[in-house]
């Protein structure tokens, strides 16, 4: 299996099992990695970690450092988020993502946010692309909204939630979170299509996109 579990110096509490992490794998092993992935937020080291013994390259979008505009109707800013986003990827001309991670950005990207990710991630994808999102709902039994990176094929890393002072204009004030229907997600966000999803009793959401 690719990114076969590996031992961790974490806490048990901040390693969690996925049941959907290892489906995005699935096609791929020890021989066959994916090329190109792109990691969506505010970049770190983990993905890095999991992909090192690999022929994998791994390519980041920080939206936290992306400036957008709040400002004119839902359309303008869904066109500014589209140019700011398109400039961002600009470095990666040619490129075709095979594995999309897009940890809690999916689930709370204010509106003209998500819908300029959509078209600027459109080329640079293939009918083979999948994606992957993991995020917070709701806050959990411990009163935080936690985040989720890859530990390994199988396993997730719980971090601290970011400090509202890092949080920009790319997400939803905290009480105005957009958490949407498929329907609504799907309205939006149409370069990749939900082929699973999960909602834990903690409130952590998973969620597994396909191209085709």
């Amino acid at each position: 299996m690719l990114l076969r579990s590996k031992p961790s110096v974490l806490a048990a509490r901040d390693v969690h099992v996925s049941e959907l992490l290892p489906q995005l794998f699935l096609g791929y092993d020890q021989e066959t990695v994916p090329t190109n992935i792109l990691d969506v937020g505010a970049g770190g080291s983990h993905t890095l970690e999991a992909f090192a013994f690999y022929r994998s390259k791994v390519h980041f979008l920080d939206l936290f450092a992306t400036s957008l505009s709040t400002q004119g109707s839902s359309k303008r800013q869904e066109a500014y988020a589209h140019r700011a986003y398109s400039e961002a990827l600009q470095d990666c001309q040619g490129v075709r993502f095979d594995l999309c991670l897009f940890w809690e950005l999916l689930l709370v990207l204010s509106e003209p946010a998500l819908r300029g990710l959509n078209s600027a991630l459109q080329p640079f994808l293939t009918n083979q692309s999948k994606g992957y999102a993991a995020g917070q709902l709701f806050r959990g039994s411990e009163g935080k909204q936690w985040r989720y990176r890859i530990q390994d094929a199988q396993h997730l890393v719980r971090l601290p939630p970011v400090q509202e002072s890092a949080v920009s204009e790319v997400v939803e004030a905290p009480d105005q979170e957009a958490v949407w229907s498929q329907t609504q997600f799907v309205a939006r966000f149409d370069c990749l299509r939900i082929t699973a999803d999960q909602l834990q009793q903690d409130g952590r959401h998973e969620m597994l996109l396909s191209a085709s």
